[in-house]
């Protein structure tokens, strides 16, 4: 192989720069919502995602693409955890009007929007 050249199976770097910011963009969404529709701090999800996305980001710098995928697997699985305890959370609250109908609707549309992030992220992977 060529010096510089990248292996066949390698993913472009695009691809897994758009899938990081996908999921950096799902913690900040997390964090816009109401205390009481996430698990644990609303800052909880977005440290949790940076700091295994930088153990994720090293293995593929270093080419180690089973690592990678592995470290990959365990970020979307945090974050798929986070929607579902959220989205849990938004059904249990709207019978019992914890939150206004105004804030309930801003997080039912903050959640369908990490929802679709969250099927990328997985479909991509």
């Amino acid at each position: 192989m060529a010096l510089g050249a990248r292996p066949e199976h390698a993913e472009p770097r695009w691809l897994a720069l758009l899938a990081l910011l996908a999921l950096l963009a799902v913690g900040g969404i997390v964090m816009a919502l109401p205390a009481s529709l996430t698990l644990g701090p609303r800052w909880l999800v977005l440290v949790l995602v940076a700091g295994l996305l930088v153990p994720t980001v090293i293995a593929h710098r270093r080419g180690q693409h089973t690592l990678n995928h592995i470290w990959g697997l365990g970020v979307n699985s945090r974050v798929t955890v986070a929607l579902v305890g959220s989205l849990a959370l938004l059904m249990q609250a709207l019978p019992t009007r914890q939150e206004t109908p105004e804030a309930l609707l801003r997080s039912a549309a903050a959640l369908w929007v990490t929802n679709i992030l969250v099927f990328a992220s997985w479909y991509w992977r």
